[in-house]
């Protein structure tokens, strides 16, 4: 615990759900603490937390899809708490149709929040995190390495996220920055109770932000480079690499959409 303390953190989507539990974990470990996020609202909210657990912070309403946004606010970021030393990609959206049913505008922006706002930050805030030697942390999800009915654009936002920081771990071994992805199972939150809506059946565990969050930071203690959270997670990607049809025959009697 003590080699991130007094370390600056970076969330994207902070102001809620993993993002917030996350800011709070990170305060719980002595960090200082930066995030974004488009909700002003619920930021304020955090602040008022932040500042009555007397920690150091920099936080900022913007819409992640605005890469010269992202740019000026890890400049901020710098220049209010002196350095990024672990970044955590959160920010992200999901859309929940048959692909019938999907325009191709809402399937741009799925990919443009979730894939293309995680390559923003990333990249802007690359140069400081190999100054620092940090850590950089996806957050994909079991759909990231596996299909998932009626979630089509979800599915390959998370793909994506998947493959780009997979990559970017080995261009970075060398530069001595950590490359974790998390890949956790249903979680409750706000994108789980919008899901709740369309399904009758998913997954008997769902998993808590808190929970989540301590299992992250778990991992970025530990050097992970890889983390299933959840049971449904760990056995989804097994299931999925060596079983795809079973994956399949399961994943459909799942995911039935509700007619209610």
């Amino acid at each position: 615990m003590h080699l991130l303390k007094n370390k600056t953190l970076v969330i994207t989507g902070i102001a809620r759900g993993i993002g917030k539990a996350l800011a709070l974990e990170g305060a719980k470990w002595g960090m200082k603490v930066a995030g974004m996020d488009v909700r002003k609202e619920d930021l304020d909210a955090l602040a008022l937390e932040l500042q009555d657990k007397n920690v150091p912070f920099y936080l900022e309403q913007l819409d992640i899809q605005d890469a010269a946004a992202c740019k000026n606010f890890i400049e901020k970021v710098v220049a209010n708490l002196g350095s990024i030393d672990v970044l955590i990609n959160n920010a992200g959206i999901t859309h929940i149709a048959p692909e019938a049913e999907t325009s191709i505008e809402q399937t741009f922006k799925v990919m443009n929040i979730n894939f293309m706002g995680t390559v923003h930050v990333t990249h802007f805030a690359l140069p400081y995190i190999q100054q620092t030697k940090g850590n950089l942390v996806g957050i994909s999800s079991v759909a990231g390495f596996s299909p998932l009915m009626y979630r089509t654009a979800y599915a390959a936002s998370k793909h994506a996220v998947w493959g780009y920081f997979s990559s970017l771990r080995s261009e970075m071994k060398e530069k001595n920055v950590q490359v974790l992805v998390v890949c956790p199972s249903f979680v409750a939150s706000q994108l789980q109770e919008h899901q709740l809506a369309y399904f009758k059946n998913n997954t008997d565990e769902v998993l808590t932000p808190a929970y989540v969050a301590a299992e992250i930071f778990k991992a970025l203690d530990g050097k992970k480079e890889t983390l299933f959270i959840g049971k449904t997670a760990q056995k989804a990607y097994w299931v999925q690499r060596f079983f795809p049809q079973l994956y399949e025959r399961i994943m459909r009697k799942k995911m039935k959409i509700d007619s209610n």
